[in-house]
């Protein structure tokens, strides 16, 4: 069985270990950094700047001056969020592509490619993001933190998110490489998710499920509570999502003429799993 592992393992590219341990060490370092060590940066410095003069005892007469304060607060802390943890998949994605298809192992030309392809994504997600803030505004129990793409909860609903916002990252990424135009990505990451739709809809369903089942097993067995589980948490589902989505990538970017593609009339209508 090992002997067969290996000789898949040695017949497809594939990131050197090293380079896969530097990955994982960012999977693990990145979301504790954003899911446990920011929200008290930016509570310390909420607390800096609203707690000089008057500022707490004018809060404090007006709730809604009050509520809308702390809905900036939430949703700047979401974006900054997102926009880390956008940056590291997309360093990851690159890495990923680059050591399996072109195979220029610079992660200098990875970090330019991570770096323009930074804005056209975030503005758009800040953008898709504002406007589910402002339709949903009024519903009960929505805040923009309902948003944040987190490696691990008890709601199924934030499963979803992470899921869909991993799945669409990685497809605007991929589209991204090929057109280096935002635009153009988008379009080519729906031929993409379309042309391998089975394959996607299955990496959804796992992402989701990475995010969501865990809590659930761990809170059946009682494992809840401390900052230091949620750290634990963190870590156990980072790297989680990361074996699953590096062995999903790999896989993927190994089939042939998959940036082949062009329109839909010329593209493969077939998905990989089916093959």
């Amino acid at each position: 069985m090992l002997n067969i592992q290996l000789s898949f393992w040695q017949k497809i590219n594939h990131p050197s270990f090293k380079t896969l341990a530097v990955l994982l060490g960012l999977f693990c370092v990145v979301p504790v950094a954003v899911f446990e060590v920011l929200p008290g940066l930016v509570g310390a410095l909420a607390g800096w700047a609203f707690g000089m003069g008057d500022t707490p005892v004018f809060l404090a007469r007006h709730e809604n001056v009050y509520a809308f304060v702390q809905d900036l607060l939430r949703g700047g802390y979401v974006l900054l969020s997102v926009g880390i943890l956008d940056f590291l998949f997309l360093v990851w994605v690159y890495r990923l592509l680059d050591d399996t298809i072109t195979r220029q192992g610079k992660w200098r030309g990875v970090l330019a490619v991570a770096l323009r392809a930074f804005g056209p994504l975030f503005w758009r997600q800040a953008c898709v993001g504002i406007a589910l803030c402002v339709l949903l505004w009024w519903a009960d129990g929505f805040s923009s933190l309902t948003l944040l793409p987190v490696f691990f909860s008890s709601e199924i609903s934030a499963g979803i998110v992470m899921a869909v916002w991993s799945v669409s990252l990685i497809l605007f990424a991929c589209g991204f490489a090929v057109t280096e135009s935002g635009s153009e990505a988008l379009r080519f990451g729906r031929l993409l998710f379309k042309t391998y739709r089975f394959s996607w809809v299955v990496c959804f369903i796992v992402t989701l499920l990475l995010v969501w089942f865990p809590v659930l097993v761990f809170a059946k067995f009682g494992v809840t509570g401390s900052a230091v589980l949620s750290i634990c948490f963190t870590l156990h589902n980072s790297i989680l999502l990361f074996c699953f989505l590096t062995a999903f990538l790999i896989w993927f970017f190994n089939k042939p003429e998959v940036f082949a593609i062009d329109t839909p009339a010329e593209g493969a209508e077939q998905d990989p799993l089916n093959n």
